[in-house]
């Protein structure tokens, strides 16, 4: 009698199992690269837009199933995110950061990435995988860039051309229609950005610094604060741990801004019958923080209300 009930009670376990398999078929994998802040934030982001799914047709019983952290140091962090990916057979996987995409990038399901710093580096463009660049789109960036800082005109903008024409492209639509002037400062690496910016400065209201890994170095970010003070020239940068090292403005999308968008990525893509493969996407909400130290040694006028969205 104890026996048969205890196969009852397997039984009945097996198939609640069996039914919630269905709904785990449908689910949102999420795989982070480690535990840090910004990835953290990022899901806080993504699940808390996420929650409104359940009025799109066709995902009434989608939720995030199941978030991965990663070790870093780890070695087999493909083959982990193999198992779990087997197990739960998720519609779609999120990736946060580097280390995600690289442990995800061999599934054939589709793959949505945010906080990547060059994503093509890591895999090349598929129609499955599509993500949030980490750039806010151009448009948005000049339009809060305009908004806090109204006296300036003359934008300095530090690019590799190899990697980024397109994003200075789309840079120098946005800032004629703002009614901007965009001069290009073009360099392969650290040596020659410095270089370029230096003879640029005099014809320049702001310095603009994008998050080029090619560029970006300990040297640039050592001689741009001091060309800043030096020229009395704003340095706008992408992240605001470099308003510690001497920017006088920093312009991005924050983690919980990029999971929100990712949340609306992959609502798109599992909302989409036939699936269609969407292209990956610049940051559509920006957010502005200060330094206000520099800002007044610069003696600029800061505006407080810059809008956070734009295109």
């Amino acid at each position: 009698m104890r026996r048969h009930s205890l196969c009852l009670v397997l039984a009945a376990i097996f198939l609640v199992l069996a039914g919630l398999r269905p709904c785990l078929a449908q689910g949102v994998m999420i795989v982070q690269s480690s535990s840090i802040e910004a990835y953290q934030e990022a899901v806080s982001g993504f699940n808390q837009a996420f929650a409104g799914s359940t009025s799109l047709p066709g995902i009434a019983s989608i939720q995030p199933s199941q978030s991965i952290v990663l070790d870093p140091a780890a070695q087999d962090a493909a083959a982990v995110v193999g198992l779990q990916y087997k197990a739960l057979l998720p519609e779609v996987v999120v990736a946060i950061g580097n280390g995600a995409l690289e442990a995800v990038k061999d599934l054939n399901c589709p793959i949505v990435y945010l906080l990547v710093a060059n994503p093509e580096a890591i895999v090349p463009p598929r129609p499955n995988i599509t993500g949030i660049k980490m750039m806010p789109a151009p448009l948005a960036q000049l339009t809060a860039i305009k908004a806090a800082l109204p006296a300036i005109r003359k934008i300095g903008i530090i690019f590799n051309p190899s990697t980024s024409v397109d994003f200075f492209i789309l840079a120098k639509a946005a800032a004629d229609s703002l009614n901007l002037l965009l001069i290009k400062s073009p360099a392969s690496d650290d040596r020659d950005a410095i270089l370029q910016i230096g003879e640029l400065a005099g014809q320049l209201d702001a310095i603009w610094l994008l998050p080029e890994p090619t560029l970006v170095s300990p040297n640039l970010l050592k001689a741009l604060p001091l060309l800043s003070l030096e020229k009395q020239i704003p340095l706008i940068a992408f992240a605001p741990k470099y308003l510690e090292t001497g920017a006088a403005m920093a312009v991005f999308s924050s983690p919980e801004q990029q999971g929100a968008q990712a949340a609306d990525l992959v609502r798109r893509l599992l909302s989409a019958q036939p699936r269609d493969a969407l292209l990956p996407e610049y940051g559509k909400e920006v957010t502005v923080q200060a330094n206000n130290r520099i800002i007044q040694k610069l003696g600029l006028i800061f505006n407080n209300t810059s809008p956070s969205e734009g295109r």
